[in-house]
């Protein structure tokens, strides 16, 4: 028998495999597995220029060879540590979370998309963020809006309210800071 909360998941996660796959509709066949890659390592760039990269694994571009000769591309990621976000209290530090998916219009990091890292009281350190290729700022669609898949801590709740109790100091100093040749020098090698 499969349970109300697991045929919620997969129906979760066959709308965002759908929903990827009409973004995407205006690549060239063949083409699809590079450009979510260069979407992943975008949002790390972003991350990283924000001072926020630790919320962001590591993630490198790779190409896969089989034993057939046939190649595909995409990436690989360090092993994120953590444990799922089930009914914890870390509001302040998922903040950081919401700005950067707000600038990067990341619609996916629902609580089975990061993990919660825990330092050696077993308080919340920080948190780590994994599938990162969704971002509609990167994708070729005008068609972009802050709307969230199912349990996603969206920037902006449905009646328009801001979600945010907290913003880190460090961060917003970061975005006020940060400049367009920033940007443009960090994503010019793999977003074109």
């Amino acid at each position: 028998n499969i349970e109300l909360n697991e045929l919620k998941d997969l129906f979760q996660y066959l709308w965002g495999e759908i929903y990827s796959y009409r973004l995407n509709a205006g690549l060239k066949k063949g083409l699809y597995q590079s450009f979510n890659a260069s979407k992943s390592l975008a949002t790390k760039r972003i991350a990283d220029l924000l001072g926020i990269g630790y919320l962001i694994p590591e993630i490198e571009l790779v190409k896969l060879v089989f034993p057939d000769g046939n190649e595909k591309i995409g990436t690989l990621m360090s092993a994120v540590n953590g444990i799922a976000p089930k009914k914890m209290l870390y509001a302040e530090k998922q903040n950081s979370l919401n700005v950067l998916d707000a600038i990067c219009h990341e619609r996916d990091h629902r609580p089975g998309n990061y993990f919660v890292r825990l330092n050696s009281n077993g308080e919340v350190d920080s948190l780590e963020a994994f599938d990162n290729d969704a971002p509609m700022t990167f994708s070729l669609t005008g068609n972009i809006n802050l709307v969230t898949y199912w349990g996603s801590s969206p920037l902006l709740l449905s009646d328009g309210a801001l979600n945010l109790v907290h913003v880190d100091k460090k961060l917003a100093q970061k975005i006020l800071k940060l400049k367009d040749e920033e940007i443009v020098n960090s994503l010019k090698l793999i977003l074109s």
